[in-house]
């Protein structure tokens, strides 16, 4: 999660921050939608049918079927496609039918997804024809590529009014998206001024190190207001709950 947020403050550092000794004033973190949600098993009046692919699947996939008066509810669905998907299957074992259950079961932890990263909650919540994305017990979300120069606009709240966040697919192997609209200017001269005294040589290695060929130095912003929401943000891009045990600091580099 901390990597999205370093690639992005990195990318945007070129631009001059505020003068020196100028107070940075803490802007208002912006507020989050509210959302409400619909009961797991209720279904739509007017049956929905979507398709289902495994977590982070491209174009190229089928997927399987599926329309909500088949089911009776959205853990009725997960449970019952998500066998039938091979991704499932290989996670599992081949014949390994008590595996595939567990980590097909929305109570251990089983998800459904949209493109856009937006957990699905109910039957209710989606549009005929949309495409959903089992996650299985234990596995993160991961947005599905489509082409190079596809964009993608997650269900994140952006800090910049007007702007949502926008992920650009670049590459399919590795998977590499370009972030735009994840920070604010106000964020960035906030964590350069916190770390601008706090940078020191870089070191190689875990044993700390220092070598002439790495000349670049470095911080860890654990602390500053700004890094707290970027950090945060890096979360809710990547469809993980905050925890600050996984979360790396900020780092700044010179």
């Amino acid at each position: 999660a901390a990597a999205a947020a370093a690639a992005a403050v990195l990318a945007q550092t070129t631009r001059r921050a505020s003068p020196r000794g100028a107070p940075l004033a803490v802007p208002e973190a912006p507020e989050p939608r509210l959302v409400v949600h619909h009961e797991q098993d209720e279904v739509p009046d007017v049956p929905v049918c979507v398709r289902v692919f495994f977590n982070g699947a491209g174009h190229t996939t089928k997927g399987v079927p599926a329309c909500s008066d088949e089911w009776g509810g959205l853990d009725n669905l997960i449970r019952g496609v998500c066998p039938q998907l091979h991704d499932m299957q290989e996670i599992a074992g081949e014949g390994n039918n008590a595996t595939l259950a567990q980590i097909c079961d929305p109570g251990n932890g089983a998800r459904a997804y949209t493109a856009e990263g937006t957990r699905v909650f109910s039957l209710m919540d989606v549009p005929d024809g949309e495409r959903l994305y089992l996650t299985p017990q234990g596995v993160h979300f991961v947005y599905p590529f489509f082409d190079i120069g596809n964009e993608i606009f997650p269900d994140v709240t952006s800090p910049i009014p007007g702007k949502p966040i926008k992920l650009t697919q670049l590459s399919q192997s590795p998977r590499v998206f370009q972030i735009d609209n994840f920070i604010t200017d106000e964020e960035i001269d906030a964590i350069l001024e916190h770390n601008s005294n706090l940078v020191k040589r870089s070191e190689v290695g875990f044993s700390g190190w220092k070598d002439n060929t790495r000349t670049s130095s470095t911080s860890w912003d654990f602390n500053s207001w700004a890094a707290r929401r970027v950090r945060r943000r890096a979360f809710d891009l990547t469809n993980l709950d905050f925890d600050n045990e996984m979360a790396d600091a900020l780092q700044v580099l010179r």
